[in-house]
């Protein structure tokens, strides 16, 4: 893109400086799939405009281990903490990431099918 183009050529290059390779995101310049995966987290809450801060971290840890704590099968666990985080392959989610679709519930024919609609107000169609 003619955009990123032009902020590469923009970066200073300085005459006999050695070239290393630093993941900036590390103290030690080293790169983790963990640490990649938490800074895009963190871009995507900000894009949201979602709070980012520690505190929201921390309750997402703890509800992790609350739901790892449970005693149920790890399918169940698993379907816990997608619900948790808006992640299941419902329509809305689908056409926000995917295809442009039709989101309303097939079986009410009212509201738009999300993980609130389909597992908390099923019962109120």
């Amino acid at each position: 893109m003619k955009e990123d183009v032009d902020i590469i050529l923009s970066i200073p290059i300085f005459e006999g400086m050695v070239d290393t390779i630093a993941w900036h995101a590390d103290a030690k310049g080293c790169f983790s799939v963990k640490l990649a995966y938490m800074l895009a987290t963190r871009k995507r809450d900000h894009l949201r405009n979602a709070d980012t801060s520690s505190s929201t971290t921390q309750q997402g840890e703890n509800v992790w281990k609350s739901i790892c704590g449970l005693r149920v099968t790890n399918k169940i666990k698993m379907f816990l903490w997608r619900l948790t985080h808006n992640s299941h392959p419902v329509k809305a989610n689908i056409a926000r990431h995917v295809i442009k679709l039709d989101t309303i519930c097939p079986m009410c024919w009212r509201l738009d099918e999300d993980g609130g609609h389909l597992f908390f107000q099923m019962q109120k169609c």
